[in-house]
């Protein structure tokens, strides 16, 4: 698979909304070509970029990536991609555009 690339634009977005939302996980759906779902999204307020077994268990789509943007350090957030099939957690390159 491919790198996903996320525009700076979308990136920001993302990164604001996280932080409204703080202490509660924020969250949301990117969409690609026509009505397909690409990405799942969701933030993680105070623990690290990586799926939890929560994460693990609800990830039911098949076909798509997770991102998860962790503002466990805030001065320094990290966004990462996964995919998550029957229990499995593979992170993929992920490019944020200037």
């Amino acid at each position: 698979m491919s790198a996903l690339v996320i525009p700076g634009s979308i990136y920001r977005e993302l990164l604001d909304q996280a932080h409204k939302q703080a202490p509660i996980e924020a969250c949301g759906i990117l969409g690609g070509r026509g009505d397909r779902v690409e990405v799942i999204h969701h933030s993680h307020p105070a623990s690290p970029s990586r799926p939890s077994a929560e994460d693990i268990r609800l990830a039911l789509t098949p076909d798509v990536l997770y991102t998860i943007l962790s503002l466990q350090r805030a001065e320094a957030p990290v966004l990462k991609a996964f995919s998550l099939d029957s229990g499995v957690v593979t992170e993929h390159s992920l490019i944020i555009e200037a």
